[in-house]
């Protein structure tokens, strides 16, 4: 009797790339009709498939499917979002065209009559010794608070 053995084995696998994760806007926020989608880069994504829909199961006709090319990882819509509460995910997509894995859905709310606005603060340069400068100037009113000037009237 024979012993069977093995000739050859082929393993087939397939990797599956794993979810960003949602940075912004936030579980619930509330927002304009505009707000910007922002997730974290998966190594190998060739790009992100951003789905966004007014319904938590993501099969309404209002939902979108975005596809952002991998160097990116944000999306402001081009038109406005609808008024109401929105569902937000993102999956990333490798070079193969194999969609990864879903994040979990954040809620969004959208309110039009809210604006954004967004405050910049820059602070200048630091001026080369302004420091000394300012406590010369501080000395300097200090002791003109010390000192009284007379006139003389001539005879």
């Amino acid at each position: 009797m024979k012993t069977p053995t093995l000739a050859s084995l082929t393993v087939a696998y397939e990797t599956r790339l794993n979810a960003p994760s949602l940075t912004a806007p936030g579980d619930g926020a509330t927002t304009n009709g505009t707000p910007t989608f922002q997730w974290t880069a998966v190594t190998g994504a060739a790009s992100y498939l951003l789905q966004l829909d007014t319904a938590a199961s993501f099969n309404s006709p209002n939902l979108r499917n975005v596809t952002v090319l991998g160097g990116t990882t944000s999306y402001t819509p081009t038109s406005p979002l609808a008024d109401g509460s929105w569902y937000w995910r993102v999956a990333a997509n490798d070079s193969g065209g194999e969609l990864g894995a879903f994040t979990p859905a954040r809620t969004l709310h959208i309110d039009t009559s809210t604006t954004t606005t967004t405050t910049t603060t820059t602070t200048p340069p630091p001026i080369p010794g302004f420091p000394i400068l300012a406590v010369v100037v501080g000395i300097a009113t200090a002791l003109a608070s010390l000192v009284t000037v007379r006139r003389r009237r001539k005879p």
